[in-house]
């Protein structure tokens, strides 16, 4: 019978273990015990192993079980098995004799063996039972976090400095600048009070970098406004200021190949607006020289030398300010609280690690420095210039009608229209390939108009031979592309929609309907 559990960390156990055939005592015997052996203090020669976790040992495979973490031995101790044997010896000849005796006493000693198995079926039981107590514990102890959703998802900027926010979970239109910053500052304040989380070579690792934030709201406003400005910045301009610190706390890193991964470097400093600290300095300083003006003849103290306590109020508190700032600039967070504040994943955290050691002026993805992609892009921006040009064109005239912030543009300008006239304007007659849904063909299978040529060797070609020559077409994009930055870069500037052949709504009629019987 079991007198002893012991548990067993991971790894080499020290013993020689030896396995009897037909040996009627389950178990394993342990024959020697190496002086290295973290638990030989508790062993001794002749020693049995019964079970692992639960399981009998009946065989040297045993032994592995679940060898790559804690395990419970159940051991026998080499007096109790000869106690034990003579108890068996004892019994055995009670028993014999009971048997010769009368079939009672054979009923006795069948019941007392029953008994004694479901004893042993307990046992068993309860260490079943403490085992998955044990990993309950454990799994409730390395269960996730729940990390709250950025507010920055989803954030795109609208021309009147407003933002929108649309993504699977929300899809909020104007909302101020404000509102934004009082979503980011509950944002930070929630990280602040959880650990970071970071799973490396399948380890649970957490740091408290972002616990300096708690109970901090002029650090964390500052916060806010600096990310708030990262939202603004192109995606090329987030790429280097993401690279350029991943270089520098690569170089200050004193992490080796050989450390482990369970040593978290606190290596990015904290974004923090320079603009949104002097806007508040300046203004505070303000108001404290203008209180202390209008409070002079109250505050002042019976000897004039000395500050009131007022100012000295004042003092302290913006001593303990300029501290805590000193201390934001000095503190120092981890890369997983880093990345998180910048809403970057780690797919593109993964692509910025590649633009650590190499080349930071390709312009956007892979093949930006591609010649086609480069003039896809002049494209684009000469589509954002015209479309700025007719925007600020309407945008204060009389013509247009008015709704809050968007304004509707002349019946005589469409989407459409406007789109055949600028790709005319670079050299393309657009084909239709439904007139009805209005669908366009493919860029490619756009006509040239007369005078236009492809390249600049059929342009010289043409004026050798003496034909009519306006110049080389200029690339355009697919009306897919004109529509996705009408709608998102202009989405206060409409048109009025169709409701007829050639008619649009409110051309020649009041009512603004269309007449079946014209």
């Amino acid at each position: 019978m079991m007198n002893l559990l012991l548990t067993v960390s991971p790894g080499r156990l020290g013993l020689t273990i030896k396995v009897y055939k037909n040996d009627p005592q389950n178990g394993a015997v342990i024959t020697e015990i190496d002086p290295a052996c973290t638990f030989k203090n508790q062993l001794e020669i002749g020693d049995r192993i019964i079970s692992i976790d639960g399981r009998k040992v009946n065989k040297i495979e045993d032994l592995s079980l679940n060898k790559d973490r804690l395990r419970k031995f159940g051991i026998v101790k080499k007096k109790n098995q000869v106690a034990a044997a003579d108890k068996r010896e004892v019994s055995r000849e009670n028993i014999t004799t009971t048997t010769t005796a009368t079939a009672t006493s054979a009923t006795a000693v069948k019941a007392a063996t029953e008994q004694l198995q479901q004893q042993q079926a307990m046992k068993q039981q309860y260490l079943i039972r403490t085992q998955q107590e044990q990993r309950a514990a454990k799994q409730q102890q390395n269960e996730k976090i729940e990390i709250p959703k950025h507010p920055m998802m989803g954030l795109s900027r609208r021309v009147n400095g407003n933002y929108n926010i649309v993504h699977q979970h929300e899809n909020l239109k104007n909302v101020s600048k404000t509102q934004v910053i009082s979503r980011l500052q509950t944002f930070i304040e929630s990280l602040s009070q959880m650990k970071c989380i970071s799973n490396r070579s399948r380890l649970h690792i957490s740091c408290t970098c972002m616990q300096f934030l708690q109970n901090k709201k002029r650090v964390q406003m500052a916060m806010c406004h600096a990310i708030l400005e990262y939202s603004h910045m192109t995606h090329v301009q987030k790429k280097h200021h993401v690279v350029e610190r991943m270089r520098y706390a690569k170089m200050v890193s004193r992490k080796t190949e050989g450390d482990s991964n369970r040593i978290v470097e606190q290596l990015y400093g904290l974004p923090l607006s320079y603009e949104y600290l002097e806007n508040i300095n300046d203004m505070e300083r303000d108001d404290a020289a203008a209180s202390c003006a209008a409070n002079a003849d109250a505050q002042v103290d019976a000897d004039s030398s000395h500050p009131s306590s007022y100012q000295e109020q004042q003092q302290q508190q913006q001593q303990h300010q300029q501290q805590q700032l000193s201390e934001a600039f000095s503190h120092r967070i981890c890369a997983s609280a880093f990345f998180r504040l910048h809403s970057i994943g780690p797919h593109a955290e993964k692509i910025h690690k590649q633009y650590i050691g190499g080349d930071l002026s390709i312009i956007t993805h892979q093949n930006a420095g591609k010649k086609r992609k480069r003039k896809t892009t002049d494209a684009m921006n000469d589509l954002r210039s015209s479309l700025q040009a007719l925007y600020d064109e309407y945008i204060n005239s009389s013509e247009c009608k008015r709704k809050g912030d968007d304004f509707t543009l002349p019946v005589s300008i469409s989407k459409r229209n406007y789109y055949e006239e600028w790709c005319r304007k670079r050299g393309w007659e657009p084909i239709k390939t439904d007139t009805a849904n209005g669908q366009y063909a493919k860029v490619a299978d756009f006509e040239l108009l007369d005078g236009y040529y492809r390249t600049e060797e059929e342009e010289s070609l043409a004026e050798a031979e003496g034909r009519y020559v306006v110049g080389v077409a200029k690339r355009v994009v697919a009306f897919t592309n004109f529509m996705y930055c009408w709608n998102n870069e202009f989405p206060n500037m409409k048109t009025q929609g169709r409701v007829g052949k050639g008619m649009f709504i409110g051309e020649r009629y009041g009512s603004g309907k269309w007449d079946r019987n014209r």
